[in-house]
């Protein structure tokens, strides 16, 4: 073979390699294009952060969600448990197993977020899973997050008997379950999120859109069930409905009414009133007033004197001794500011002031709540009888503390309840 004929073989042996390789090129461009377009048109979808995912309830939102075209993040505390139990449904979550306890841990699982439903609730009333965890620490940290991660909504799935509407310290039944739901509700609405609480009614399996809905205030709630699929309906839409923003309600299934009657009864409900600018007339806070006291069996003493209320204003005074020590003292006031908001204001020993907002007041209790506190974030003062009892709680360093105290008239002491 001569140099030409050499040189020109050289040339169509490059040529077809340049032609086979463009035809991979586009062969591969073509092959791959549908999936890369399935990857941005997934990642196009607005991420929905859905806890309790693998629950009765949860599961219904997932599908729904997903069906929806809704990106869904599920979070689980057990995953094996989750893909057991989910069966095929279980594809239509991306999921994570999350101690929603953990701080850190939530705060991963919220990044990218838009949206959030939470649907957890206790089941056991022992250990790790009673309601002070769940319902109350769990939530507590789903909130923290969300609004870290500046979410557009938050949907609570919580319950038709919950609420600030009622005095929920005497509901003690399934351990409090619904004092600690209305406590992350009450963090909820002091959050600045835009959100959405459901208090659904008792829960059923009977698919969605067998029967009509009825939206109502929980203080009219009396015993009536809904399907966990509607639930999950109504959760869904207020995800992105302004008329959902900033309302509390409960949901029954009505067999009278309309399929999507619930709508129009949602965008005409009242919104629910912003943590602090609920108030009470001072008048009505008398029943705190006078010298109350309480010994615990260490000896140790406490001492809480309350002036009849004048003027819009209340002054205390918190003087505690432990058995053979100097005692501590602390300046209390409840007062009504400029606003018409009333707040309780605590200036302990050597430690600055605190505003705790009022959110609830009745004929015999009183809260107040300050979401951004170290300790406690709830103060709740209410009347058995002839006693005044004083309740704390909050999340400290990490855990979740909580502390009771029954007081006496002065020259009555008894043992006070402290846990």
């Amino acid at each position: 073979m001569n140099v030409a004929m050499l040189v020109c073989t050289t040339r169509r042996d490059q040529a077809r390699a340049a032609l086979r390789a463009a035809m991979l090129a586009i062969l591969a461009f073509v092959s791959f294009a549908p999936f890369a377009q399935a990857a941005k048109n997934a990642a196009a979808k607005p991420l929905l952060v859905l806890a309790g995912a693998s629950g009765k309830t949860g599961r219904e939102v997932l599908v729904q969600a997903a069906r929806s075209g809704w990106r869904v993040r599920a979070l689980t505390s057990d995953l094996a448990r989750a893909k057991k139990d989910l069966g095929a449904l279980y594809q239509y979550g991306e999921w994570r197993q999350v101690d929603l306890t953990d701080a850190a841990a939530v705060q991963a699982a919220m990044q990218g977020a838009d949206h959030v439903v939470t649907a957890i609730g206790a089941h056991g009333f022992q250990g790790q899973d009673v309601p002070e965890r769940v319902d109350f620490l769990s939530n507590s940290r789903l909130i923290d997050a969300a609004a870290a991660a500046r979410v557009e909504h938050f949907v609570f799935i919580s319950s038709s008997t919950s609420g600030t509407h009622k005095d929920q310290t005497k509901a003690t039944a399934l351990m409090n379950v619904r004092f600690w739901k209305t406590r992350a509700e009450e963090q909820l609405r002091a959050s600045g999120l835009s959100y959405t609480v459901i208090g659904p009614g008792g829960l059923t399996l009977q698919p969605a859109r067998k029967q009509g809905l009825r939206i109502l205030p929980r203080e009219q709630y009396s015993s009536t069930d809904v399907s966990r699929a509607d639930v999950a309906r109504v959760a869904i839409d207020a995800l992105t409905n302004p008329s959902a923003d900033g309302k509390s309600f409960a949901l029954i299934n009505d067999s009278n009414a309309a399929i999507d009657a619930w709508k129009s009864q949602l965008s005409s409900f009242p919104t629910d009133k912003p943590i602090g600018s609920e108030t009470a007339a001072i008048e009505q806070l008398r029943w705190m007033a006078g010298h109350w006291t309480y010994s615990n069996a260490d000896g140790a003493r406490a001492d809480e004197a309350w002036m009849a209320p004048l003027g819009g204003l209340m002054l205390g005074m918190n003087r505690y001794v432990p058995a053979g020590k100097h005692g501590v003292y602390e300046n209390l006031r409840i007062e009504t500011r400029p606003d018409g908001s009333t707040m309780f204001v605590g200036w302990p020993q050597g430690q600055p002031a605190a505003d705790f907002k009022l959110t609830s007041a009745s004929a015999s209790r009183v809260s107040f709540f300050n979401l951004t506190h170290d300790f406690p974030q709830g103060i709740s003062y209410w009347r058995e009888s002839e006693e005044l009892l004083a309740r704390v709680d909050g999340i400290e360093n990490g855990v979740m503390r909580s502390m009771e105290y029954r007081f006496q008239r002065y020259g009555a002491d008894r043992p006070v309840k402290a846990h």
